[in-house]
């Protein structure tokens, strides 16, 4: 089993519904299980120079442990997203869900359509400050510092507010489907 972690965010739509029901369906593949998850996070979206307003976001780690090939689980996920409504259009559009590997263990990868670790992550903090709940340890295999060194380090200025009540509530320790 490989230690994996996943970003999500909502911005359309029951946002905490849409979260909830990504682990709800990430839970269902085979040899996977989700071992925690994050608290849910309240944040500004990431606008194109020329973009309409838009929601703000919820965002939220998980951490899972899979025995999916980085490309399977990519589509699986992918797989996913289609199921509860994603509509992909241009980059950096609202939506339903977005379900994206930000580590698949230590691995580094560059294929077409996948890349691990995510490319943008590091410089995100709607990604690192949930995935610091996790795993404030996990040592960035691209730029060899912690989620917390990432943290610490990433552009200012984006809007980022835990939400009181979370959605961690996801069985720990399902047992593992085959």
């Amino acid at each position: 089993m490989t230690e994996v972690y996943l970003s999500l965010g909502s911005n359309l739509g029951d946002r905490r519904k849409n979260l909830k029901l990504a682990l709800r369906e990430i839970s269902r593949l085979p040899r996977t299980r989700i071992w925690k998850t994050s608290s849910i996070y309240k944040t500004g979206p990431i606008l194109p120079p020329v973009s309409p307003t838009q929601p703000d976001y919820l965002n939220q780690a998980a951490g899972i442990e899979t025995q999916l090939a980085p490309p399977v689980l990519l589509g699986r996920l992918l797989e996913i997203e289609k199921k509860l409504g994603r509509v992909r259009g241009r980059k950096n559009a609202p939506r339903i869900i977005d379900i994206d590997i930000v580590y698949y263990g230590r691995e580094i990868l560059a294929q077409k359509g996948l890349a691990i670790p995510h490319p943008r992550a590091a410089e995100r903090r709607f990604v690192l400050k949930p995935l610091s709940e996790l795993a404030p340890q996990f040592l960035d295999p691209v730029h060899q510092k912690t989620v917390t060194e990432l943290l610490k380090s990433a552009p200012p200025g984006q809007k980022i507010r835990k939400l009181p009540v979370s959605l961690n509530r996801i069985k720990k320790g399902k047992k593992v489907r085959s």
